[in-house]
């Protein structure tokens, strides 16, 4: 009654957003899937992400460069139609996630947050700014597939 998959992912970019820009990192998650019944199944995810970051802008005062890692545990007690096939949907999760992150980090700006050449996409996906410490993390995903 165990599902496991396995994601690795990686990137390597040069003058992404700005001439000098440099950004690298690699993750790696790993998720079990234990059915419990027919319709209710435990999830438990385990991700990793170390990244080596330069924003490639040389402001005062702005962190332009960082290096370090995150990493995510959750637990999410999924309900689904049927526990026997991988991808049916839809699903209504809830998750618990404790996450981490070095404090090298923290402060870390992206080139398009101080050059101001955002688009309204830039400003939604884009607008990252490291800070903090560990976290509890607790929230509801609903996924439906046509």
């Amino acid at each position: 009654n165990w599902q496991v998959v396995l994601g690795l992912m990686a990137e390597h970019s040069k003058d992404r957003y700005v001439k000098g820009d440099e950004y690298n990192w690699a993750a790696l998650n790993v998720r079990f899937a234990q059915a419990i019944t027919q319709n209710f199944q435990m999830l438990y995810d385990i991700g990793y992400q170390y990244m080596d970051l330069d924003n490639g802008v040389r402001v005062a005062d702005v962190k332009n460069t960082a290096r370090g890692g995150f990493y995510r545990l959750t637990v999410a007690p999924t309900f689904k139609l049927d526990t026997a096939e991988f991808f049916m949907r839809p699903e209504l999760r809830f998750l618990v996630s404790y996450l981490g992150w070095d404090s090298d980090l923290n402060g870390f700006k992206y080139a398009d947050q101080l050059t101001g050449n955002q688009t309204d996409q830039d400003a939604f996906f884009a607008n990252t700014n490291f800070t903090g410490t560990d976290h509890w993390l607790v929230g509801a995903q609903m996924e439906i597939w046509f």
